[in-house]
């Protein structure tokens, strides 16, 4: 009877004890000293958190060749993926994660060096995100821990020993949506997918060809926008039946949802475009012209290569997004063109 006692109270007393990780050394709450419209460039790095402050604070001298990392810069009002060829950045993506750090909420769980391993916190392994502004100076210096607590997170500031639990979801923020301790920074994750980035108001002219094995040609769409009467029109005659306007406003909105499915490096081969299979022209209204090419469909990923004249990257595109996209002028036919009664 004594030992069964003993027993139970050991349970009890195991029981009442929480591990490190849950346990709150003090009550202070969470709040991170930067403010979002500072925030220049974002470095996210796996691995080891870096250099001191003052090295990383000067521009191109402190980037750990070794170090798997995504690197994206604000070149005047458009982000960019440095670490992706400076393909265009998702602003979207940025923005939630600056809004989850600034909104960021909760408590200090421990102090001290000797708890980092505890945390899964300490400088291996661990995500490292730095935010400086634009002249290069830390705005926030954050280390993620590798640990996860009930879908919250473990932070600190580099230079500080103080650990935090937050609820913030900072690693889906990043793209991290499966183990922190396996996973690495995808530079891809932040590229924004539109293949067209650009307003179908502002476009006023819209041509399509194919290209043959042998070299040659064929013009399968061709419109235009009247300025004057604010209408589209065929260019090429003769076209057989009547156009449908409405029609051509929904393939402008299809010109804006394509999407691609990654960003590729545009020298990492030969995607043969200067022997094209398709090509879209896109006149502008301030009389730019956006082209985009197709080289041959890829038969294991079943994507075309596709180049977009005003993008610093080769993108991938599905068979099918294409496919929407390679249209004649019958697309534009008004319905029932012979007006016959059913």
């Amino acid at each position: 009877s004594v030992i069964f006692i003993l027993l139970m109270m050991g349970v009890f007393v195991k029981n009442l004890q929480k591990p490190a990780e849950l346990v709150t050394e003090e009550y202070r709450p969470l709040k991170l000293p930067f403010e979002p419209n500072q925030v220049m460039k974002i470095k996210i790095k796996k691995g080891a958190a870096g250099p001191p402050q003052e090295a990383r604070a000067r521009e191109g001298t402190t980037q750990d060749p070794a170090a798997r990392s995504t690197e994206l810069v604000k070149d005047k009002e458009q982000w960019k993926v440095a670490t992706l060829f400076n393909a265009r950045a998702d602003h979207e993506k940025i923005k939630d994660l600056l809004t989850e750090l600034h909104q960021a909420k909760g408590e200090l769980r421990a102090k001290g060096k000797e708890l980092f391993s505890d945390f899964g916190i300490g400088e291996e392994g661990t995500f490292h995100l730095l935010f400086q502004d634009a002249a290069g100076f830390p705005v926030l210096d954050l280390i993620l821990g590798n640990k996860k607590a009930n879908g919250s997170v473990f932070i600190r500031q580099k230079d500080s020993e103080d650990i935090y639990l937050t609820e913030a979801n900072l690693f889906n923020a990043i793209g991290i949506y499966g183990n922190p301790g396996e996973e690495e920074p995808d530079s891809n994750y932040w590229a924004a997918t539109e293949l067209i980035p650009v307003d179908p108001a502002k476009i006023r002219g819209i041509e399509i060809e194919r290209f043959f094995p042998d070299g040659k040609k064929i013009l399968t769409v061709g419109l235009a926008k009247d300025p004057q009467e604010k209408k589209w029109k065929y260019t090429q005659e003769p076209v057989p039946f009547a156009l449908d306007s409405e029609k051509v406003i929904q393939f402008l909105n299809t010109i804006q949802g394509a999407r691609a499915q990654k960003a590729l490096d545009p020298k990492a081969q030969d995607y043969g475009f200067s022997k094209p299979t398709w090509q879209m022209k896109l006149g502008l209204e301030d009389g730019q012209e956006i082209v985009v090419r197709a080289a041959e469909l890829d038969s294991k990923t079943r994507a075309y290569p596709v180049q977009v004249s005003t993008e610093p990257v080769v993108f991938q595109v599905a068979e099918y997004t294409l496919k929407n996209l390679d249209v004649d002028d019958s697309k534009f036919f008004v319905d029932n063109p012979f007006n016959v009664e059913i």
